[in-house]
């Protein structure tokens, strides 16, 4: 019976926090955000805030993993393929940025 109670309590705490990761506009890392940037008009500090922002993005999403995983295993592959496809997205946008970085002399970008 204390098995299932945990199992019950945990589910709920899962299923609010996903609520407010969905009440906050946002389900996980946005592609988007580093497919679409225009980097040759984007300073050095715009470029090294944009992959901040997205690789704590990531990390956020990666937390839930483990809290996905204890309502059922197919919600924790989906989110771990979530997790995949976002760290894809921040390599190609990395390969893609790093002739800026060194055509603008960014030295203190960290991507």
């Amino acid at each position: 019976m204390k098995l299932f109670s945990i199992k019950i309590a945990a589910a709920s705490m899962t299923f609010v926090a996903l609520q407010g990761c969905a009440a906050m506009g946002g389900s996980g890392p946005d592609a988007s955000s580093l497919a679409s940037a225009d980097w040759n008009s984007m300073s050095c500090g715009e470029i090294d805030a944009r992959f901040a922002e997205y690789r704590q993005s990531v990390e956020d999403s990666q937390k839930f993993n483990g809290l996905v995983g204890l309502v059922s295993s197919e919600a924790e592959s989906a989110s771990r393929e979530g997790a995949s496809a976002a760290m894809q997205a921040y390599y190609q946008a990395k390969d893609s940025v790093e002739p800026v970085l060194m055509a603008k002399g960014c030295q203190d970008v960290t991507i």
